[in-house]
């Protein structure tokens, strides 16, 4: 034990050189001051332990000390010094924290990007009641490299289409590789669960995706979960910087005018690192912003209606909704989300009480033009005849669903039992 609190205080020292103050003018405040630039965040602060509203290298040796079990934690301050979204405090998020705090930074790619050949995001509003939000949201990209993102006045670029849905899910948005298409959920999207700059929030999230950028920590407007920052990170930053060279996009200057004059591949398969095939097609990722953090199977059961392990007894196919009609030139192109249908037997209720053989419907599945499957990242179709733990929501039409990663686990006796672990606490209100 001596030595790894020895270690532990050591790295501390070791790495932090200095301090980065997040400096709020009152307690109730939401203005920021990050290096004397003013920004709105939502009143949380990742890494902000001992409750002074900075991130400093105080945070870091009392969560240096709670490492080595020199103090306790709060569920709240676990909460906060948990960087990495992995439900607890440990060495990593130390080590996360100290790299924040002396500016170091790691990147976070996707496999694929949305810019075009000639490194542009032109974005066309297809009605979207977010538009506000995504302008705020984008901004905070193109503060960092100017002239990006850019609206698309004349609707006949469409690197990404903005749009709309309504769903029962822990999905806050969804980045959709296949049809390019940020769709924002509005059952959470909007007062009751989100205050303002969180919405705003989730508009750069999934505008990060469409850049080529995935999840990071929650230091990072990319963090899986609604953001707890208004600010790009530095991870954010160096991932962004990566893009270019990663996907073969030249990289806009400051004073750059050039404007694409039109984008052939506006729904079809992009040109992606690499293809992962399902059925013999190709898959086509969707990336998504979620209200939980999915790998907490205390968040991921209390957040869902129904919990149960199910056997699959019949794959159905495919079934299309979230319509979303766009012209292309002289074709109309109607973009669909697919989702695939299957009989399930119920073997066991966890949360909530099922029948025994229920229909169930799953995000994802063969695109309604024949040309790939639709997956969203982290997530895979269950399988006719095996069994699994599924976390699933009562839909407004009386159906059920599951989405997103961890809506379906493949049974095995651990995984039930940190499932029912987590079922049995929410009874006991743990």
């Amino acid at each position: 034990m001596m030595v790894k609190r020895l270690f532990c205080f050591v790295l501390v020292a070791a790495i932090v050189g200095g301090t980065f103050t997040l400096a709020l003018d009152s307690a109730d405040s939401e203005e920021l001051r990050v290096n004397n630039i003013a920004v709105t965040i939502p009143n949380r602060y990742p890494g902000d332990v001992n409750y002074d509203n900075s991130i400093t290298n105080a945070d870091l040796i009392i969560m240096s000390q709670y490492v080595v079990n020199y103090v306790t934690f709060s569920q709240d301050q676990i909460l906060r010094g948990d960087i990495n979204n992995d439900s607890s405090v440990t060495n990593v998020d130390v080590i996360l924290t100290a790299r924040y705090l002396v500016g170091l930074s790691f990147t976070y790619l996707q496999e694929w990007s949305l810019l075009d050949v000639n490194g542009y995001l032109y974005w066309y509003d297809s009605g979207s009641s977010y538009i506000n939000d995504w302008i705020s949201g984008t901004a905070l990209w193109n503060s960092y490299i100017p002239g990006v993102i850019r609206r698309d006045i004349s609707g006949t670029i469409r690197d990404v289409i903005i749009a709309d849905y309504y769903t029962n899910s822990c999905v806050n948005a969804i980045t959709e590789y296949f049809t390019k298409t940020v769709k924002f959920n509005t059952r959470l999207m909007n007062s009751t669960y989100m205050e303002a700059t969180e919405i705003i929030a989730t508009c750069a999230h999934e505008c990060g995706h469409c850049l080529g950028i995935s999840h990071g920590n929650k230091f990072d407007i990319m963090n899986p979960t609604t953001p707890w920052v208004m600010q790009l990170g530095y991870d954010d930053q160096a991932s962004y910087d990566a893009v270019w060279d990663l996907f073969d996009r030249p990289r806009p200057t400051r004073d750059s005018n050039e404007m694409s004059e039109t984008n052939e591949e506006t729904v079809g398969i992009p040109n992606g690192l690499k293809t992962d095939y399902y059925n013999n097609l190709p898959v086509c990722y969707s990336s998504a912003s979620y209200c939980i953090n999915v790998d907490d199977y205390d968040e991921l059961v209390g957040h869902a209606d129904f919990v149960f392990i199910g056997r699959v007894v019949e794959d159905l196919g495919e079934t299309y909704e979230n319509e979303n009609i766009i012209e292309v030139g002289n074709e109309v192109i109607v973009l669909n989300d697919p989702y695939t249908n299957y009989t399930v037997e119920v073997l066991n209720n966890i949360k909530g009480s099922l029948d025994s053989t229920i229909s169930l419907k799953k995000y994802g599945g063969l695109d309604q033009s024949k040309k790939c499957y639709i997956i969203m990242e982290d997530d895979f179709l269950p399988v006719e005849g095996e069994t699994y733990i599924f976390v699933a929501y009562l839909q407004k039409d009386g159906t059920l669903q599951v989405c997103g990663k961890n809506s379906t686990i493949p049974y095995s006796q651990g995984q039930l039992d940190a499932i029912v672990d987590a079922a049995n606490s929410q009874k006991k209100g743990r």
